[in-house]
């Protein structure tokens, strides 16, 4: 029989991600937060952000001004 514990069973501290640098990091990063979510205190918060922090978006200047 599982054991039911009640949501949510994790968190992350700003102290356990804040020395992490590079694609790399924030790519693992995204990974556990998007399979652990339910688990995670406010994981899809974590998921969100860590997306955003990953793929940025890649906008051109040219794309950004207005034509016409």
């Amino acid at each position: 029989m599982l054991a039911s514990f009640p949501a949510p069973v994790l968190s992350v501290t700003a102290d356990a991600v804040k020395d992490l640098q590079g694609h790399e990091a924030l790519s693992g990063l995204w990974t556990l937060f998007t399979k652990c979510k339910e688990s995670l205190e406010d994981g899809r918060r974590l998921e969100n952000i860590s997306w955003r922090l990953w793929h940025p978006p890649h906008t051109r200047v040219d794309d950004a001004q207005p034509t016409g």
